[in-house]
């Protein structure tokens, strides 16, 4: 039990750690060492993740919810400009899952990237448009999921 619980806060203070670091890194995205807040995501994107999984392991937590929350203001630019956009609506989607959300004033972070990222063609929760001819033009159109498919206009009569 002992050993658990120091195994519990080593992994505790890991993770505010790499936090700390991510937000040192993400003020320096705008300076002139950018390259090197880049190189430093870059080498420490594993730690940076497992921050993520240990914090959203036990959801209830609200300082674990927090810790995510401040990794998610770090890291949203990176992974926008990065074009990491599957990654971030995944870590995105298991913040919002949470119970009772983020907290109310951390809301803000969570949906502008929410926002962000579904505008910017993530992966979509619904089917593709299906492809199909025009009836008038003869070239391919698309109909949206779920959208009755217009039906082909008769022969006009003689």
């Amino acid at each position: 039990m002992e050993q658990a619980g120091e195994r519990d806060r080593l992994r505790r203070r890991h993770a505010e750690w790499f936090a700390e670091r991510a937000q040192a890194a993400y003020l320096r995205l705008d300076s002139e060492d950018q390259m090197g807040a880049l190189d430093w995501y870059d080498a420490e994107m594993a730690n940076v993740r497992a921050t993520l999984t240990w914090a959203l392991e036990q959801p209830q937590e609200p300082a674990r919810v927090e810790l995510a929350l401040s990794l998610l203001r770090s890291l949203g630019y990176l992974w926008y400009t990065r074009g990491l956009t599957r990654e971030a609506l995944s870590w995105l989607d298991q913040i919002a899952a949470v119970p009772g959300g983020a907290p109310p004033g951390q809301r803000g972070v969570l949906l502008y990237w929410l926002g962000a990222f579904a505008t910017r063609g993530g992966p979509s929760r619904r089917p593709p448009p299906t492809p199909r001819r025009s009836s008038c033009s003869g070239s391919p159109t698309t109909t949206p999921p779920g959208s009755p498919r217009p039906s082909t206009p008769s022969a006009p009569s003689p």
